[in-house]
């Protein structure tokens, strides 16, 4: 669910620093699931905007499928415009079980 050839190449496979990249999209990713939730349960556009905003470069960066990216997009752009619907509810439930299993995965990669 990742590809780490992009993070080599900005990071000049260096491997302290690229596992410093994986440790801390970690702990973004967990916060981002439990801010998706709680602006899911809340219906809070700003924090879903603001989260989608924060993760997706990450995202990119770890070479994870686009469809998860293009989800995010979406969060990012429903969230701006403000806008709650049935299936904006439906894809944060999806992406926030995507991105708990990239966390998994990338907890246990080997770089």
């Amino acid at each position: 669910m990742y590809d780490f050839g992009y993070l080599k190449e900005i990071t000049d496979h260096d491997q302290e620093l690229m596992q410093q990249v994986v440790d801390e999209f970690l702990l973004l990713c967990e916060e981002s699931t439990a801010a998706f939730s709680h602006a899911s349960s809340a219906q809070d556009p700003a924090l879903l905007y603001n989260f989608a905003h924060k993760i997706k470069p990450n995202l990119v960066m770890l070479g994870v499928p686009k469809s998860l990216v293009q989800e995010v997009v979406y969060l990012e752009a429903s969230g701006k415009a403000a806008t709650w619907t049935e299936e904006l509810q439906a894809r944060i439930e999806q992406v926030i079980s995507l991105l708990q299993v990239l966390r998994r995965e990338l907890a246990s990669a080997t770089l």
